[in-house]
């Protein structure tokens, strides 16, 4: 049954998606890759959340067919240029389902959950926790699980490079919100200070659940070497990079952080990772302390040229797909592999997810 609620959805997922393509209305860093990354992460998350958590005696991996359902359509009613939330629309859309087969074979309880879990997507961890409670009942398990796909593993880890590239490097600057810097050649910068307001303004660690933390800071360690190239290739330091995002009016970058990237200086000027010994992310970025001179050229280097390639590209696939090595540098062609990694959801990833999921629930 589950089976081919899926395969439905899945299929509408797929024909929409290519019917805003075609009209150009389909954001190319939330397509079908997005969609299919969300759907799969968010499953393993709920299964063992779900397995831990025993909500009603419902199987394990009939909850993780629901967050799977939820991941498929949550991003159903979204749209490159956007002026509305499209979680409650996408919602909406679900719903509309709901009555004809094979949806009507949920019970009301799924569909509801379902439902749930894909209007508020859009949310942060702390606000479905306090509608939904603890991740011990089908809807919070499902939300939870979503944003996990969404949030912990869309938002940090290899595929920023991937994802802030092409949104930010070149959505963002045809048509958007980012005029202040000039298209191609100013796409680093804008990709720049979209990173220091994800590593100073936001920080969403800090409101994760505790049984994500530990996986969600070995992913945000692997912004601070991105970040570090960004600086390093236009030999910045992190003070006047914040002060050229205030004077050009970069989108959401305010004041208030610039005096906390001021106060806290995560990236010295030689590119090390600088913050204090009680950072609990510094001993998975310590690698950035062993790169030697070459090293360091060749980070920076890889870092432009994987947002050129991206930012230049015509579709993130189309950038990955056609990606061949020249073996000149060794960080551009980790970042493509770790990139395709994430997107074909290696054993090696979805495991190690489930593992930290399983191991750190009790234990906090």
């Amino acid at each position: 049954m589950m089976d081919e609620i899926l395969r439905d959805a899945e299929q509408r997922m797929r024909a929409h998606f290519a019917e805003l393509r075609a009209e150009k209305k389909l954001s190319k860093a939330h397509d079908e890759s997005h969609v299919l990354a969300v759907a799969t992460y968010g499953l393993d998350t709920a299964r063992i959340l779900s397995t831990l958590a025993r909500p009603n005696n419902y199987d394990n991996y009939r909850v993780a067919e629901l967050t799977y359902l939820a991941g498929l359509l949550h991003d159903y009613c979204r749209e490159a240029k956007e002026t509305e939330p499209h979680g409650p629309r996408s919602a909406e859309y679900f719903h509309s389902l709901c009555g004809q087969y094979p949806y009507s074979q949920l019970t009301d309880e799924e569909a509801y959950a379902v439902e749930q879990a894909i209007a508020e997507h859009e949310k942060s961890f702390n606000d479905i926790e306090a509608e939904f409670g603890n991740p011990t009942s089908v809807v919070s398990i499902i939300a939870h699980g979503l944003l996990t796909g969404d949030k912990v593993m869309e938002a940090s880890g290899p595929r920023v490079g991937e994802r802030r590239s092409f949104f930010v490097g070149k959505e963002r600057m045809h048509g958007g919100d980012i005029t202040m810097f000039e298209y191609p050649k100013e796409s680093d910068l804008a990709v720049l200070g979209e990173t220091m307001i994800r590593l100073y303004g936001k920080n969403p660690i800090s409101g994760y659940p505790a049984w994500i933390v530990p996986y969600a800071e070995g992913l945000h360690a692997w912004q601070y070497q991105w970040y570090s190239g960004l600086l390093g290739a236009r030999e910045l330091t992190e003070e006047i990079a914040a002060q050229i995002m205030l004077e050009k009016g970069f989108p959401k970058f305010t004041p208030e952080i610039a005096a906390k990237i001021g106060s806290e200086k995560h990236i010295s000027p030689d590119g090390i990772f600088g913050s204090g010994p009680d950072n609990p992310i510094k001993s998975k970025v310590m690698e950035l302390q062993d790169l030697n001179p070459p090293k360091r050229s060749d980070l920076n280097m890889s870092v432009i040229a994987l947002v050129n390639l991206f930012a230049m590209g015509d579709s993130p696939e189309q950038v990955i797909e056609t990606y061949v090595s020249d073996g000149e540098l060794q960080y551009l062609d980790r970042f493509m592999g770790e990139i395709r990694d994430y997107r074909t959801g290696t054993e090696e990833m979805r495991q190690g997810l489930m593992k930290s999921v399983s191991d750190n629930f009790y234990a906090n």
